[in-house]
């Protein structure tokens, strides 16, 4: 069956061949165009009384990263190779006479709303999973933060201050889903103004997320209050700092018999993980002074030991959840335990290793924001698209393969030349 092709007018009029289809097994579903998202965008250059010079529409500009991207390009310098490279295609593509030099791409990092680039990205993605009825495979995800070691701001003198107390470190905070390898949404962090804290709770509300993992540093009686409210899971480590409710669950899992046990043996590190109903103790908060606690409606306690098969060394890890042990097996619990960390291998080691996140030095917030959702945004689309095809390729091998091949590169994004 071959798929409909159907125009669609980008923000300055141009008419762009726009292949609306992606193919799943041996049916078709209708996924929106990428551009119509950005049809309502700001354009920056309106505030500074300079539109009518500009040549290409914000959106073509934005797209023009977007596609850089998935060749494998991170700087705005990679971003005009992209361009020299595939010259006559893009031409043709966006209906232009000429491609944008790299002071225009400058202009856009520094100038953009990398907000409302962010919201537009992540609200197609999540469009997409729902238009391929993929929402039960997108319930789990897990949160977690990255700091951009790239990024240094100055001093009153001028002088780099980025080993110093004065340092404002950014970062991002991202929700990724566990199976598809997406990040479903995400929060900027600077570090003198916000905690990872408050940016981890904005993110508790989003529609597809139904589980929710972290690690210690959101074990925190207000955040777990208000996922439970919300009347959605979470698997949160244990903080060691939270002394009563930590002395209170180790006497459970030291005086009474765990409610089911398994273990989990790889090449390197054997695991044992033992699960405890706890919802006893929880509710006799004001026996155990555990009142702050009362809310969060916490039933199981999660005891991870691994042992290291070189050393013998010993580690033991403990987390907590709303999940009744009833229903949530054990091998349930370790598997979801373990690709929380799925966020570092498949989000965080890929911007770091293929896009050299850290290596940038960036000198203002808007840049790192903008090239943070940038990145985010291409691994993730490249990981959705080799769900929904079956394909066994990495990240690597999806950049190594659109790699100055404009057709393959508009394909992973639904689009046609």
């Amino acid at each position: 069956m071959k798929t409909k092709k159907s125009n669609s007018k980008s923000s300055n009029g141009n008419v762009l061949k726009i292949n609306e289809k992606f193919k799943l097994g041996n049916k078709l579903k209708s996924i929106p165009s990428i551009f119509k998202y950005f049809d309502d965008l700001n354009d920056y250059r309106n505030i500074h009384n300079y539109s009518n010079r500009t040549t290409y529409s914000i959106t073509q500009l934005v797209i023009l990263c977007i596609i850089s991207c998935l060749q494998g390009q991170s700087t705005q310098i990679g971003f005009t190779r992209t361009c020299k490279s595939n010259e006559p295609e893009l031409l043709k593509f966006l209906n232009l006479s000429t491609l944008p030099s790299l002071a225009t791409f400058n202009r856009l990092s520094k100038n953009i709303s990398f907000e409302d680039v962010n919201k537009r990205l992540y609200r197609w993605l999540c469009d997409c999973i729902s238009y391929l009825s993929l929402e039960e495979i997108a319930s789990k995800v897990s949160i977690d933060g990255k700091y951009l070691k790239g990024y240094h701001s100055k001093d009153e003198n001028g002088v780099p201050n980025h080993q110093t107390s004065q340092q404002n470190m950014l970062g991002s905070i991202s929700m990724f889903c566990q199976d598809l390898h997406i990040v479903l949404n995400s929060n900027t962090l600077e570090g003198k103004k916000e905690s990872e804290t408050h940016k981890f709770r904005d993110l508790l509300d989003h529609p597809l997320a139904k589980l929710i993992t972290g690690d210690s540093l959101h074990c925190n009686s207000k955040t777990l209050e208000k996922i439970d409210a919300l009347k959605k899971a979470y698997i949160i480590g244990l903080k060691g700092n939270c002394s009563k409710l930590k002395s209170s669950l180790d006497t459970i899992s030291q005086t009474k018999q765990s409610y089911s046990t398994t273990t989990d043996n790889t090449k390197k590190i054997l695991r044992n993980i033992e699960i405890f109903e706890v919802s006893e103790i929880m509710t006799n908060t004001k026996r155990t002074k555990l009142e702050n606690w009362s809310k969060c409606n916490i039933k199981t306690l999660i005891k991870v030991t691994k042992t290291s098969k070189k050393n013998l060394q010993t580690q033991v890890n403990s987390y907590i959840s709303n999940i009744d042990p009833k229903t949530y097996t054990a091998d349930e619990f370790a598997l979801t335990i373990r690709k929380h960390w799925s966020v570092e291998n498949n989000l965080h080691w890929h911007k770091d290793m293929i896009f050299g996140e850290d290596k940038h030095i960036l000198k203002t917030p808007n840049p790192t924001f903008f090239f943070s959702a940038i990145y985010s945004f291409t691994i993730g689309v490249i990981n959705f698209r080799n769900h929904i095809h079956n394909l066994k390729q990495t990240v690597l091998d999806t950049l190594r393969y659109n790699a100055n091949r404009l057709d393959r590169t508009l394909a992973v994004l639904g689009l046609k030349v």
